[in-house]
């Protein structure tokens, strides 16, 4: 593996290579070049954490959800027990 870097700057065109996975990103920059096997391997784990990562943001959001209904269930219960307790 060669150990200097092709170009001291980033390209614009290699932001989404980067973002996407900067070691793959940096291991490309370095000039390693996977098999196709190794290549196919790691494309199919990015793809499942994905979808672990989206799984887990809609559990928080539903959490959320839950969360500020309840939060205004339990409000509305106190106001109407206030009602009661002045009538």
């Amino acid at each position: 593996m060669p150990n200097k870097i092709k170009t001291p700057y980033i390209r614009s065109s290699e932001l989404s290579e980067y973002l996407f996975c900067s070691v793959a990103w940096y291991l490309q920059r370095q000039g390693y070049k996977p098999d196709e096997k190794i290549f196919e391997e790691g494309h199919r784990k990015h793809i499942e954490l994905g979808k672990t990562i989206d799984s887990l943001d809609r559990g928080r959001k539903i959490t959320l959800l839950l969360e500020v209904t309840g939060t205004i269930l339990i409000l509305i219960a106190f106001i109407l027990i206030l009602q009661e307790s002045f009538l």
